[in-house]
């Protein structure tokens, strides 16, 4: 794991940036072998990293996903910050050099990791300093439909899914900066890594419309649709591409829908729908 991050991270780093950031990552495994050892229990192990890495380390979360040094290890051992996937993939790597049983878990726009152990996987979130959090929590947190539970969301990750999620959080990074080229280029390389996965086809649609290839867009915001027919922001997504191509009566439908399934977005959907309704 750690040699694939450090390969995604040298397009956004010095040379000198990225040694700064192995000196510290070293220093993380030099502190933690003083605290673990081959006798020490997984839990009791992830457990120190947490007391470590958010005790003395001073490790902060950082929710947003607008900036990409949050979601780059080399980036946030240096800064001391991340947002899930930077923190989720540090834990990751440190488990990996320890030899714990450690893997990444994705949720709708968030990420955490996952320890297995005999008596059965343990959620840890990183969001939450590390505590335990069950699949539940998630399914009620973010909604998440039961026939994507298990199996797009909430199940465990191989190293090669794990990647593209990263890829995916640099993706989103991307399009909120405006570089929808970018955008698209990590949304491409993430499903093919992590399959079918809705939450990315709808970014991948919306950065399309970006650079105004409805063509394009409509195709991959459809799937996300066919896989998560009640998520609200999906249908706003196509609404939008709809009435970017003048086809008035299908962005009207859409808006409706998306604004029937979550009163909450229809403030920010109600100005253009009206026009399209003059």
């Amino acid at each position: 794991m750690r040699n694939e991050i450090y390969q995604i991270a040298q397009e956004f780093y010095s040379e000198e940036e990225l040694r700064r950031s192995r000196i510290g990552y070293a220093s993380i495994i030099q502190q933690l072998k003083l605290r673990i050892n081959p006798a020490t229990s997984p839990t009791a192990a992830i457990q120190s990293i947490n007391d470590y890495i958010f005790g003395e380390f001073g490790m902060a979360y950082e929710k947003s996903q607008d900036n990409i040094d949050n979601a780059l290890v080399p980036s946030v051992i240096v800064k001391k910050q991340g947002n899930c996937i930077g923190i989720a993939t540090l834990y990751l790597m440190i488990a990996e050099d320890l030899g714990l049983p450690l893997h990444g878990v994705a949720a709708p726009n968030h990420f955490f990791s996952r320890l297995m152990t005999k008596n059965g996987p343990i959620n840890i979130e990183l969001a939450d300093d590390g505590n335990i959090h069950p699949d539940s929590d998630y399914v009620e947190r973010y909604k998440i439909p039961e026939d994507l539970t298990g199996t797009v969301y909430l199940r465990t990750l191989s190293k090669r899914e794990t990647l593209g999620y990263v890829r995916a959080n640099l993706g989103v990074a991307f399009y909120k900066r405006g570089d929808s080229n970018k955008a698209i280029s990590f949304f491409e390389a993430s499903l093919k890594e992590t399959g079918d996965q809705p939450d990315t086809y709808s970014n991948l649609g919306a950065s399309y419309l970006g650079i105004n290839s409805i063509n394009k867009a409509v195709p991959n915001l459809k799937k996300a649709i066919a896989m998560w027919p009640t998520r609200a922001s999906y249908h706003a997504n196509l609404a939008q591409a709809y009435k970017d191509d003048n086809q008035k009566v299908l962005a009207v439908s859409e808006y409706e829908t998306a604004i029937e399934l979550d009163k909450s977005i229809e403030p920010l959907l109600r100005n253009n729908l009206n026009e399209l309704k003059r």
